[in-house]
């Protein structure tokens, strides 16, 4: 064959391809299967909230939709036509392409129930448990001026089991069916250090999306102490993470609060924000500063010691997610073992 038969064909195929790769989505827009909606106008017309609709938007929510749902998009109803834009000419879609998973979602609903597998009572009686009780022991230990590290190193178990519980179901959509009680225990997050909006946006926009995806998964980003990602470099002291690992964890709290705020400053963690998230960003670098101020600057005020700032922030931050993330995080874990 010819050089220039060669070129032809190689054309040809970058032709092909560029007709069955997704175009690129508008930062105010929103893709589902085949048709693109106004992001802003579909937020005010979902029933779940305008929260994941604006963390989606500028990308592609067909899986997201599917996922969370368990059936197909209604394209035909009152309020998706309400928000509709155009037609995507470069996504080929027909139900036939998740007509499996739709078989799996069927099955599924005989035995859980879309509407019927929210947050039973009993729940609630958790809910309030754990917030009351973070809450009293703040409120002794700023009163009473105490700042042990076994009441730090208690308040660190509670905060774990908070960020492990009620933040994570309530910012997964997943506590009730009322959007605005998922949005407000899920505000949680932000008083125990973290942040709600750059949680969504690592793990419910791209982490559920592409669980254990070598390129798009932030959590196989790792680090450079730490190799999850099989394409990282691997290192020489890499042959001992799995002893430094725990370790590590000990300040892992450290890094949770500060890489927090640093994503919803800069409006990014693996991949940008999406730009109607800008609201959220301002209150919550609010929040944080709130949270530096409840358990940095007011126990060095009122202990104005140095033994005050090791002695509480090390046991606070340092039990914040250890007992969760050993058992959450079990295939991460696994791979730092064995990497």
């Amino acid at each position: 064959m010819s050089p220039k038969s060669n070129e032809m064909m190689d054309n040809h195929l970058l032709q092909s391809e560029s007709l069955t790769r997704p175009g690129p989505v508008a930062a105010e827009s929103i893709r589902v299967e085949s048709k693109i909606y106004d992001a802003r106008r579909l937020a005010e017309l979902h029933p779940g909230g305008p929260l994941f609709i604006k963390a989606f938007a500028g990308r592609d929510a067909s899986q997201a939709f599917l996922s969370y749902h368990r059936r197909q998009f209604p394209h035909s109803s009152t309020k998706a036509k309400a928000a509709y834009e155009r037609d995507d000419e470069t996504v080929k879609y027909s139900k036939e392409d998740n007509q499996d998973f739709m078989e799996l979602c069927d099955r599924v609903e005989k035995v859980l129930p879309r509407l019927s597998s929210f947050a039973p009572w009993y729940y609630y009686l958790k809910v309030a448990f754990l917030l009351c009780f973070v809450v009293t022991l703040e409120g002794y230990m700023h009163y009473n001026r105490v700042y042990s590290w076994k009441l730090s190193a208690l308040m660190g178990l509670f905060y774990a089991w908070i960020g492990l519980n009620i933040q994570h179901d309530a910012n997964h959509g997943a506590v009730s069916r009322y959007h605005w009680v998922n949005r407000a225990l899920g505000a949680s997050q932000n008083w125990i250090g973290g942040s709600a909006i750059s949680w969504v946006h690592q793990h419910v926009v791209q982490h559920h999306m592409h669980t254990n995806d070598v390129n798009l998964d932030p959590d196989m980003a790792g680090s450079a102490l730490i190799r999850l990602n099989p394409l990282a470099p691997l290192m020489k002291y890499h042959i001992v993470q799995h002893i430094y690992f725990f370790f590590l964890l000990a300040i892992y709290g450290f890094s949770v609060v500060i890489q927090s705020f640093l994503n919803v400053v800069y409006g990014s963690h693996h991949t940008a924000m999406s730009p109607l998230l800008v609201p959220h960003r301002v209150f919550e670098s609010f929040m944080s500063i709130v949270f530096v101020c409840r358990w940095v600057l007011l126990p060095l005020y009122q202990v104005p010691e140095i033994d005050t700032f090791f002695e509480h922030r090390a046991h606070v931050h340092g039990l914040w997610l250890l007992p969760g993330l050993l058992l959450l995080h079990q295939p991460q874990l696994q791979w730092c073992l064995h990497a």
